[in-house]
C-alpha cells in the first residue's frame, strides 16, 4: 500500500477583494483547493487508508462508528495485540490451543456437568449440585491427589500416602461381587486392629449335628468379642 506523501490540504482564509482580478484569483486558488481535496478523499476511500496515512492516537472509538470494523478489516498476528476483555466467544474449534488459568465447564447452569476449577484446583464430574465425584489436587496434606465422592452429606475418599492406600468413607461401605468371587490377597489380610484372618481356623465347621455346629458358632462368637470385632 502506498502512502500519500503531500501535506494534508488546509482552505486558508481570504482578505478583503479590491478588484475583480482579484476575486478572480481567489476563486481559481479555491477551485484549486477544492480539486486536491477531492483527489485525496478518493485516494482515502479507496483502500489507502493505514497506519502510515494516521496521526499517532489521532483515531478513537469517538471517531469510528460502531461495527464499521469487522473480521475482514483486521489482522493481528495474536489476540493478545487487543488489549480488551473478549467478552462472550462462540468458536467452532480452537486448535493447539494452551489454556492457563481459567474455570471450564460443559454446561452455564445445568447438569449433569463436568468442569475443571483453578481457584478449588479439582476436576468435577457432577450429576446434581450435591452428587458428584471430584479430583482434588491439594485434598489432603502429604496425601496424592484425592477421589471424593459425594452424596448429599456423605463422602467417601479415596487415596494413597506413601505405600498404603486408603479408602475412607463416613457412610456404610459394601463390596459386592455379584455371582462372582471376591478375593483379598496380600501378605496379611487384618479385621479392625490388625487382627489377622490367621487367628481363625481354616475350616468354618466339621460339625455333623445341629448342636455341635451350635456350640462352634457360639464359640466364634466369643472369639469375636474378645478381638474386639464385635461388641
Amino acid at each position: 500500500m502506498t502512502q500519500w506523501r503531500d501535506a494534508p490540504t488546509r482552505i486558508k482564509g481570504f482578505g478583503p477583494v479590491q478588484s475583480l482580478n482579484e476575486a478572480s484569483a481567489q476563486i481559481r486558488e479555491l477551485q484549486d483547493i477544492i480539486a486536491k481535496l477531492a483527489k485525496e478523499l478518493d485516494y482515502i476511500i479507496n483502500g489507502n487508508l493505514d497506519v502510515k496515512n494516521i496521526r499517532s492516537k489521532s483515531l478513537t472509538a469517538e471517531v469510528i462508528k460502531a461495527g464499521s470494523i469487522t473480521a475482514e478489516e483486521m489482522t493481528v498476528d495474536k489476540l493478545s495485540a487487543i488489549t480488551a476483555d473478549l467478552g462472550t466467544i462462540t468458536a467452532g474449534l480452537l486448535n493447539a490451543v494452551k489454556i492457563y488459568g481459567s474455570y471450564i465447564a460443559t454446561s452455564e447452569d445445568s447438569y449433569p456437568r463436568v468442569e475443571v476449577s483453578t481457584t478449588e484446583k479439582q476436576f468435577k464430574a457432577a450429576r446434581t449440585p450435591t452428587q458428584f465425584i471430584e479430583i482434588e489436587a491439594e485434598g489432603i496434606t502429604s496425601a496424592s491427589p484425592v477421589f471424593r465422592f459425594v452424596d448429599g452429606s456423605f463422602s467417601t475418599l479415596v487415596f494413597q500416602i506413601g505405600d498404603t492406600y486408603h479408602i475412607s468413607s463416613d457412610s456404610h461401605m459394601m463390596v459386592n461381587a455379584g455371582t462372582h468371587n471376591l478375593r483379598l490377597n496380600g501378605a496379611e489380610v487384618a479385621v479392625k486392629n490388625g487382627v489377622g484372618f490367621g487367628t481363625f481356623p481354616a475350616n468354618f465347621s466339621s460339625a455333623t449335628s445341629v448342636v455341635v455346629l451350635r456350640d462352634e458358632f457360639n464359640a466364634l462368637q466369643a472369639k469375636l468379642v474378645s478381638l474386639g470385632i464385635l461388641a
